[in-house]
């Protein structure tokens, strides 16, 4: 017998009014099957466990940034100090992060780096990215599509091998 799976990355469009079904498919498919949200997908999985989503204090269109980040998930055998590309003007608020939910990556900020990413949040470095504690979500407010994203293949093809 062949046993399928899929996994499934949510990139919804740019405003959380068109976020449309993805909601309810990151409350019912996202408990088994691995999902990965990319920018509002990240915002969209804050905002379904209740997380606020805010504007940016500085809109990041076509901005490449570093980002520091926890070596697991799909950051497994990544450098520290990623460079990822960033096209966003929405940002998940830190001190709203649910209990359920982590902090997986954070800007670098050299000031900040003894911090825990939760800690860095809070003083202003932006979320970078999210995953559940307990269901196969993650998410990410950059482009890992994206050619100027560091090590792209390798973040999704983490992503692709989870089970």
């Amino acid at each position: 017998m062949i046993e399928l799976s899929f996994h499934l990355a949510l990139a919804p469009p740019d405003d959380p009014a068109y976020f449309g079904i993805c909601s309810e498919v990151i409350e019912t498919l996202g408990k088994t099957v691995p999902l990965l949200g990319v920018c509002l997908g990240m915002q969209g999985i804050a905002h379904v466990f209740g997380g606020d989503v805010v504007r940016a204090s500085v809109p990041m269109h076509g901005k490449v940034s570093s980002i520091r980040h926890d070596n697991s998930g799909i950051y497994q055998g990544l450098p520290q100090e990623l460079e990822i590309m960033r096209y966003h003007s929405l940002v998940v608020k830190a001190d709203t992060i649910p209990s359920c939910l982590t902090i997986t990556s954070v800007v670098a900020n050299d000031s900040c780096a003894e911090l825990s990413f939760a800690e860095s949040a809070l003083t202003g470095d932006e979320i970078m990215g999210l995953a559940h504690k307990e269901y196969p979500i993650q998410g990410v407010q950059f482009h890992p599509e994206s050619f100027a994203t560091e090590g792209a293949k390798r973040l999704l093809s983490n992503f692709l091998l989870q089970v």
